[in-house]
């Protein structure tokens, strides 16, 4: 069955405490998310749980994989990062964010470095990662599925 245009979307979550590392087969773990594995995951060079100025250039540093070469070759595969607020007992996603990678077959990416800006607004969040099937970042970008965090983050 053809996935074309349908959203796959897992999301991740670690602890707070630490980074997120790859299998090395000794009790760390890499995390498969539709698509893509992620690993390694680090924020300003920390682990998972941060305090930052509002509007703050955060630096993410991570390992990806992607991979929909068996169930879907011809699948526009993207890995989008952003951040939700919690709602209740819901997190809810946060208007923008960043698409790291949008293509089709498989990739995978060590060490891979981007930054994202902080949300402007005072409060607690927790950044994201999604993996989708939506043909393009601006597509991908517009999604509200269900969310985990793959970070803390207190704005202030």
């Amino acid at each position: 069955m053809r996935l074309l245009g349908f959203i796959v979307f897992l999301a991740i979550a670690i602890g707070y405490g630490g980074t997120l590392k790859a299998s090395s087969g000794q009790g760390e773990r890499a995390l498969r998310i539709g698509h893509a594995t992620i690993s390694n995951v680090t924020i300003n060079g920390k682990g998972g749980a941060l305090s930052v100025k509002s509007g703050t250039k955060l630096r993410v540093k991570l390992d990806f994989t992607s991979d929909s070469s068996a169930s879907c070759p011809k699948c526009q595969n993207q890995i989008i990062v952003s951040y939700a607020r919690q709602n209740g007992k819901r997190l809810e996603r946060v208007a923008g964010g960043q698409c790291i990678y949008s293509s089709n077959g498989q990739y995978s990416k060590r060490g891979y470095r981007f930054q994202i800006k902080a949300p402007d607004s005072p409060g607690r969040y927790r950044m994201i990662v999604m993996a989708t099937q939506a043909y393009n970042c601006t597509r991908a970008l517009q999604y509200q599925p269900r969310l985990r965090s793959i970070a803390a983050l207190r704005v202030r």
